[in-house]
């Protein structure tokens, strides 16, 4: 998650700058991705030898053999011409010379993604990729988030979904700590190649937390801007043992964050899933992370019935001017490398 690097945050941003004029400030905001890479190249044993040193430039970071997926399923074509050299239109001008290819070696990337203020859903339960992201009206309008991402051969698929409800909070100061209970299952194998560094075939991350001021794009799937984050959580499957968890048994976890809060106060609850299957790998977490609220030093029912006097949805901000884009186009790039997110 580290540094798919400011060159590929702003890659992305490069062609999709035009959206970004459609941003405002919003109270509610859900929505899903799924970006299916397939990258046959990699079938041929000399592709990592020939394009690993231009990987490795590009992503500004060791060679793995799912980086090296994301490069041909998507990239390669967006920045080289089959000959080998630097396309004229290419963001990246400056990158060395490559070698030549074919377009059967030649990746691509299909992108579906889907954005609501309360609800949105993709895919399907019994297929290659699911989403389903809520803000739960019957639990204070709290992220309920389910994923789930499976893979071929040669393929690098991810399924991603964020939900955020911002609230005023009306009552006296308190601490407030925030939940996620989250559990998947996986595939738990590893993409091996002998010249580049050893990756498992699955990866699921979450992060949640509150924040204030946070800027959404109605065409974007993550925001543009994450705010003043007042609290966050995180958990990742990259860098940790490969985790051996089945339907019956899956991983199961819960975290928690605590945050002040004063009267008058408006803030977001966010939460935020990702779920990768890599060359045959799965992630399921479709059956659910879900959050929950609660005021420190009581109980769930106690902290509840403070709630109903206490805690409401934010009430609709008017859209903000439309800037130019220029100016969003900067505040977007910084806002999405704080966050570091590789789909």
């Amino acid at each position: 998650m580290k540094n798919t690097a400011l060159k590929l945050t702003i890659f992305s941003l490069f062609l999709s700058v035009n959206s970004i004029a459609n941003a405002g400030l919003v109270t509610q905001h859900t929505s899903v991705d799924t970006h299916q890479r397939t990258c046959p190249g990699l079938q041929d044993p000399n592709y990592i030898s020939n394009w690993k040193t231009i990987v490795e430039l590009l992503y500004d970071r060791e060679a793995t053999t799912q980086l090296m997926c994301h490069f041909n399923g998507g990239n390669q074509r967006a920045i080289y011409n089959n000959d080998g050299t630097v396309r004229s239109d290419s963001p990246f001008p400056d990158m060395p010379e490559g070698v030549a290819f074919t377009d059967e070696e030649v990746g691509g990337v299909e992108i579906i993604r889907q954005t609501g203020r309360s609800l949105v859903t993709m895919g399907d339960n019994d297929g290659k990729y699911y989403a389903n992201v809520i803000l739960d009206e019957n639990n204070l309008g709290l992220p309920q988030i389910k994923v789930k991402s499976d893979s071929a051969s040669f393929e690098r698929n991810s399924v991603n979904g964020f939900a955020a409800t911002e609230y005023l909070w009306s009552g006296e100061g308190q601490t407030l700590e925030y939940t996620m209970d989250f559990d998947f299952f996986n595939s738990g194998g590893t993409w091996n190649d002998p010249d580049t560094a050893d990756f498992h075939d699955y990866i699921f991350s979450l992060w949640f937390g509150a924040a204030t001021d946070m800027l959404f794009d109605s065409n974007q799937t993550f925001p543009l801007d994450y705010g003043t984050e007042l609290a966050s959580g995180y958990f990742g499957s990259v860098g940790q043992p490969i985790i051996a968890a089945t339907a019956d048994n899956p991983y199961t976890s819960s975290l928690s964050v605590s945050f002040n809060v004063n009267t008058g106060d408006q803030f977001f609850l966010y939460g935020q899933v990702q779920a990768f299957g890599l060359n045959g790998g799965f992630v399921d977490a479709s059956n659910t992370a879900t959050s929950r609220l609660a005021v420190q030093g009581l109980t769930q029912e106690e902290s509840n019935v403070m709630f109903t006097s206490s805690l409401s949805a934010a009430p609709s901000t008017a859209q903000v001017p439309e800037p130019s884009t220029i100016a969003m186009f900067t505040l977007a790039i910084f806002g999405l490398i704080s966050r570091r997110v590789n789909r």
